[in-house]
């Protein structure tokens, strides 16, 4: 079962879906997001630059260009994963482009793993996949959902109840894969 605060955030998306560019979508929406899932997006607790949870517009080089991936979450000064906001208009399960641009962040930034939302569509990507401007949006995709569809079960994965797990749901599947 999905947290009450993720219920409230779905409901009041579904209510708002196109009303959003993505600069509010990021401070209505993705940044509660984050924080449901644990991450101190505004870093209350203080932490030295070096040593914040998340990013906000990591800097990376890629080709030459700095470019600024929206969000960065690291854990003890290291890049765990970067997340990609788009507005609710794009595209995410189809479109080849955002696919492409969140994977050349991981791969260029070697983090095996990124996240690509609209907080409508959910997808994340292997970025240990070299990326190819040619490259349909589904390669290396390893996990889509929508947002009404956080509670649901995944028939991609029959042995997990749904695509939102509590900590505990977690343990209880790992335990039955061994």
């Amino acid at each position: 079962m999905i947290p009450a605060e993720l219920q409230t955030l779905v409901s009041n998306f579904h209510d708002q879906i196109e009303s959003y560019n993505e600069t509010q979508l990021r401070r209505d929406f993705l940044d509660k997001f984050i924080k449901i899932l644990g991450w101190d997006v505004d870093n209350e607790k203080a932490y030295a630059e070096s040593f914040r949870e998340v990013i906000h517009e990591d800097r990376i080089r890629i080709a030459g260009q700095a470019k600024a991936p929206d969000y960065c979450i690291r854990s003890n000064g290291g890049r765990l994963f970067y997340i990609e906001a788009k507005k609710p208009s794009v595209n995410i399960h189809d479109e080849p482009a955002p696919a492409f641009q969140i994977r050349r962040y991981g791969w260029t930034a070697k983090i095996p793993v990124c996240l690509l939302t609209g907080f409508h569509e959910f997808s994340v990507y292997d970025t240990g996949i070299k990326p190819k401007d040619t490259d349909d949006p589904g390669v290396a995709r390893i996990f889509y959902c929508r947002y009404d569809e956080l509670d649901a079960h995944n028939p991609k994965h029959p042995n997990i109840p749904a695509n939102w797990l509590t900590e505990e749901e977690i343990g209880v599947v790992e335990g039955e894969d061994g």
